[in-house]
């Protein structure tokens, strides 16, 4: 039979391991942008159905009933960045601020923006005096989500609640409320918030931080308050805040717990081009739980055509596709490399093991040294390649 020029792609299974000693807090090129802020009328309530719009890049959202405002997306600009951001309502004057955002400043808590209305009667400027404390809302968390802590993220957030009257005037200073906090759920034990207790603020507004622990999960948060009743003021009333998730990712990845696999362990491809297979990756933290959903992997082969990279789910999977072509290493065995961190090198810490696939295919050990980008991990597998027609 003629033998066509192609590739066989190399397998995976976990064959060689790279750790690097460089700090956990390197960050990989993109990274999460996160601005909030609460839109109010003129009289300080908070006002609903207001379009968000951040212009460059163009990520939009709607307040709610609280009038809380969240623009998240993900950036890999290496410098901060500056543009506008937009407020848009029916019956209201358009409103835009600047703001600055990037590697120093990914997390803006832009706090209140007040509109104002076209006509009086949607806007009144006269301030409303409360009354005695009836309900909490959620205002909104100075992050959306969590990393574990001591993995080089994010793992404190400010969460913040307003006290509001029965007919949703946040209390004043005459009626300020002793708030409590609670944790509803928790991954471990070392999740924790920074008070039992707080006093509400003139208007109505008060806060408690959630420190992430050492395990991912979701950590839930209520805000109560008890309020003495008018009659019998003996009695008394309970007001319970909607309980508030914020999820909690692993950290950064670490190379003991990076593994490399691949679907098939033998192509024909160097009978015939264009065979496809898929690569997998895991990634987990030190702790060893998934590591963060975006987290983007590269993949390189010296043989056939890989796609470059994927990005993580909230398992700390990752897939690509290996295809058959040129180039054919000499020995028709081909390397695939996936790792994640910077421009950096280290060397590389082999472990090897073996494994016969049929008469032409076996995974070798391979002691050869390769310049592996920081804070990362790299695995490297072989296998030999076939000019038969076997898939297997």
């Amino acid at each position: 039979m003629k033998r066509f020029r192609g590739l066989l792609y190399a397998a995976a299974m976990l064959l060689a391991l790279i750790f690097s000693c460089s700090s956990p807090t390197e960050s990989p090129s993109d990274y999460t942008i996160s601005i909030t802020g609460t839109v109010f009328r003129q009289n300080f309530t908070p006002l609903d159905s207001v379009a968000a719009i951040l212009v460059n890049p163009v990520v939009t959202d709607t307040t709610k009933s609280a009038g809380v405002f969240t623009i998240s997306f993900t950036s890999s600009a290496k410098s901060d960045a500056t543009t506008n951001l937009k407020f848009r309502r029916a019956r209201f004057y358009d409103t835009t601020i600047s703001v600055t955002y990037g590697p120093s400043t990914k997390t803006l808590n832009l706090g209140s923006i007040v509109m104002k209305a076209l006509s009086a009667a949607d806007d009144s400027t006269v301030v409303r005096v409360s009354r005695r404390p009836g309900v909490i809302v959620y205002l909104g968390a100075s992050v959306v989500d969590l990393s574990i802590r001591d993995a080089g993220g994010i793992d404190v957030a400010t969460i913040s609640f307003e006290v509001r009257d029965s007919s949703g005037v946040p209390v004043d200073a005459n009626n300020m409320a002793l708030v409590g906090f609670r944790l509803v759920t928790k991954p471990d034990a070392s999740t924790y918030l920074s008070k039992d207790t707080a006093r509400t603020n003139s208007a109505g507004t008060v806060s408690v931080q959630l420190t992430a622990g050492t395990t991912a999960g979701i950590a839930q948060v209520m805000a109560y308050a008890v309020v003495k009743q008018s009659i019998p003021p003996s009695n008394s009333d309970t007001a319970r805040s909607p309980v508030v998730s914020i999820p909690i990712h692993g950290g950064a990845p670490d190379s003991a717990h990076f593994s490399l696999a691949s679907a098939k362990y033998n192509l024909a491809g160097g009978a015939k081009y264009g065979l496809q297979t898929t690569i997998g990756a895991l990634v987990g933290d030190k702790f060893g739980n998934a590591v963060q959903p975006g987290t983007v992997v590269s993949f390189r082969s010296d043989g056939g055509i890989i796609q470059s990279y994927g990005t993580t789910t909230s398992d700390g999977a990752v897939t690509v596709i290996l295809t058959t072509g040129e180039p054919i290493p000499a020995g028709g065995l081909v390397t695939i490399t996936a790792e994640i961190g910077g421009s950096s090198l280290s060397a590389i810490r082999k472990a090897a093991a073996a494994k016969k696939m049929d008469d032409d295919a076996q995974i070798i050990e391979t002691t050869t040294k390769k310049g592996i980008p920081k804070p990362l991990a790299s695995y490297v597998a072989k296998s030999a390649m076939s000019s038969e027609l076997a898939n297997t």
